[in-house]
């Protein structure tokens, strides 16, 4: 079994380590390691949410025109005091906003941006040492946890699009243990180096698809929680109630602080239940006692996509179309001709 210092040791020879991993961001993995194309205002909402300290001028000028909106009666937007925040995280060693509320529209890229910051997590977690499976005091792999009202809904959703990034993400290849229909195991260097006389190695983190059933969730050295449409799973006391899954997997989460994740990415929603609770707490300004890991997005499906004209790079391959009908700010509709990828993975230049 390695120690720490000798995991330390393996990591630096990798090149890996807790600040250093495989890609500087969140973007650059996105693009790059996962091939996915992003909209500005997509990677703009990953650079939030993982507490970038740089922006560009177009970046800033966006975020504060969502700041302005965020404390009117219909709030959209971010937090005015998102920079704040994130100067205090980072100031604490935190990788992320530890709890992320995402209230967008339908087609508003939730579920994509959903596996991106969790695939995200995974290679943070594989490519830090700390986290190896063999750390004192456990004995089972750390747990993230992709949840919906129904089992079949998230592999359908959520799960589906956890598993497209690692699909496309080469770097995780070497670290699949098993994969199933319902789970992915994965296994760090240094787990494989100390397990490497083991007909049957133990994995250092265990991704599974469950329902809102609180026995689903309880228990296990959960790192990652999500929870698919929450503001719509069942209220009141049963097992089966999101309120019931999400308390059910407090207790394992707040063991690993800091670099703990859970997301409740949803449309329009009620005004009950335990994530409202965290939705409105998220509201609370810091300087007023609010919580600074919380984090509330509360966009309009068409903010998305704004600066869709701007695109990235052309791929080889002649591209095909198709056409999406999209919202203005005014309500007005508009048809958008798009080019999509000419192959699996490609970005395209859009008109």
């Amino acid at each position: 079994m390695l120690s720490l210092g000798q995991r330390v040791e393996l990591a630096s020879r990798l090149g890996l380590g807790p600040h250093n991993p495989p890609y500087p961001d969140i973007v650059s993995f996105a693009e790059q390691g996962a091939n996915q194309r992003l909209y500005p205002n997509q990677a703009l909402i990953l650079k939030t949410w993982t507490l970038a300290e740089q922006y560009t001028s177009d970046e800033l000028n966006t975020l504060q025109e969502w700041m302005s909106h965020y404390m009117d009666a219909e709030p959209t937007g971010v937090s005015p005091d998102l920079f704040d925040r994130i100067e205090t995280l980072k100031a604490q060693g935190y990788p992320w906003f530890t709890t992320i509320i995402a209230v967008l529209g339908r087609r508003a890229s939730k579920t994509f941006l959903t596996g991106i910051m969790f695939c995200w997590q995974t290679i943070r977690i594989l490519s830090d040492p700390r986290f190896s499976r063999t750390c004192a005091h456990r004995q089972q792999p750390l747990s993230i946890l992709i949840g919906a009202t129904k089992k079949e809904q998230v592999l359908a959703t959520l799960f589906a699009s956890y598993q497209n990034m690692v699909l496309n993400t080469h770097w995780l290849e070497p670290h699949i243990l098993k994969w199933n229909r319902d789970r992915i195991d994965f296994i760090s260097p240094w787990d494989a180096v100390s397990e490497r006389d083991n007909e049957h190695p133990q994995p250092t983190l265990s991704v599974r698809a469950v329902s809102s059933n609180s026995n689903d969730v309880r228990g296990g050295s959960i790192i990652g929680f999500v929870l698919d449409e929450a503001f719509f799973t069942r209220s009141g006391d049963s097992m089966f109630t999101g309120n019931a899954a999400i308390e059910a997997a407090s207790p394992a989460l707040n063991q690993f602080g800091r670099f703990s994740l859970q997301m409740y990415p949803s449309s329009p929603w009620t005004r009950t239940g335990r994530v409202y609770e965290l939705y409105t707490a998220a509201r609370k300004p810091v300087d007023q006692g609010g919580d600074p890991s919380l984090n509330a997005t509360q966009l309009e499906s068409w903010r998305l996509y704004e600066g869709w004209q701007n695109g990235l790079m052309l791929r080889k391959g002649k591209p095909s179309t198709k056409t999406v009908r999209m919202h203005d700010e005014t309500g007005r509709s508009q048809v958008i001709l798009l080019e999509t990828a000419a192959q699996p993975g490609d970005r395209v230049l859009l008109p």
